[in-house]
């Protein structure tokens, strides 16, 4: 007979607080941090004129918004180690809320478009940095999550 065998993940909490919250942080003080580059570029496009330089600021600063909404869902999945899309969902719905709440005071200053696109791709962003983190996982912590 074989000996029963002990997960020693049965008693770890299905989600690590420690890595929810360095998800998020991740996200939020990058994208917060970022913002006095943000400020600066689009003073010069300001100064520059045109539709299509405001256009480019919205694009880009999407880009960077769900960029460090990837690193969030990915630190989020590598401190924990394991369930990364788990750790990465909760992490990116945290990021959610708040941008929820950014979207709903900016209404009037930025365009509808850009505040529905970021408010719709927040999670998906979160869950491919959990999926790039399981991706990069070491194999002993990858195959231990078949049902993330």
């Amino acid at each position: 007979m074989y000996p029963i065998q002990r997960n020693s993940d049965a008693s770890r909490p299905a989600l690590d607080l420690k890595a929810i919250v360095t998800g998020a942080v991740v996200d939020v003080s990058g994208t917060i941090h970022t913002e006095v580059l943000v400020g600066m570029l689009w003073t010069a496009l300001l100064w520059s004129g045109g539709g299509e330089a405001a256009l480019f600021f919205y694009i880009l600063n999407l880009a960077r918004g769900l960029g460090f909404t990837v690193l969030g869902g990915y630190f989020s999945g590598r401190t924990a180690g394991r369930h990364h899309l788990r750790h990465a969902l909760v992490a990116g719905l945290i990021s959610q809320v708040i941008s929820i709440g950014l979207a709903v005071t900016n209404l009037g200053n930025a365009p509808f478009w850009y505040v529905v696109i970021g408010v719709l791709l927040t999670l998906p962003a979160a869950l491919l940095g959990g999926l790039l983190s399981a991706a990069t996982a070491r194999p002993d912590t990858a195959a231990a999550e078949p049902h993330d």
